[in-house]
């Protein structure tokens, strides 16, 4: 899977943060140590991506710009370019200003080569996701709300193994 935004250069990333000094990616989850980045930040040519085929669990990726949180409210939408494989499943992921973060329930699976997708945030329900297990935490009767305002861009994959 990738994304044309993160963090910079090849080789393994860690979790915590990592990237330039504008742009930041920070990853979650324990399998997330099993990431592997390439590209360049902002780059048309080598833009950045993930790869997670080692992965052994849920992860979560968020990117930020160093000063700036996106405001993604009213007809906002996310563009991606994903690649899946198996039954993993791509997911929209947003952490607010407060520093909760939730997940979305727009997926992107069974995408067999890199595929621009990009959808509206207006359709996306979401819910409270727990950033260390990279599970959702329940929210009660009535699920997921329909509009954060403020936040950072991510996003998590998820083998359906198991379930």
């Amino acid at each position: 899977m990738g994304a044309a935004t993160g963090t910079d250069g090849p080789g393994p990333d860690r979790p915590g943060q990592r990237g330039g000094s504008e742009r930041r990616g920070e990853v979650h989850g324990d399998a997330a140590k099993h990431l592997l980045t390439s590209g360049t930040v902002g780059s048309d040519t080598t833009p950045f991506s993930v790869w997670s085929g080692e992965c052994d669990g849920p992860f979560a990726i968020t990117f930020k710009q160093k000063n700036n949180m996106v405001d993604l409210s009213g007809l906002g939408k996310i563009r991606w370019i994903v690649k899946t494989s198996g039954f993993h499943a791509v997911r929209p992921v947003v952490k607010l200003a407060d520093g909760t973060m939730l997940v979305g329930d727009h997926t992107d699976e069974a995408v067999p080569m890199l595929m621009t997708k990009e959808f509206a945030l207006s359709d996306v329900r979401w819910i409270k996701l727990d950033p260390m297990r990279v599970v959702t935490v329940n929210a009660g009767r009535g699920g997921g709300s329909r509009e954060p305002e403020q936040r950072d861009l991510g996003h998590q994959s998820r083998s359906h193994q198991g379930r």
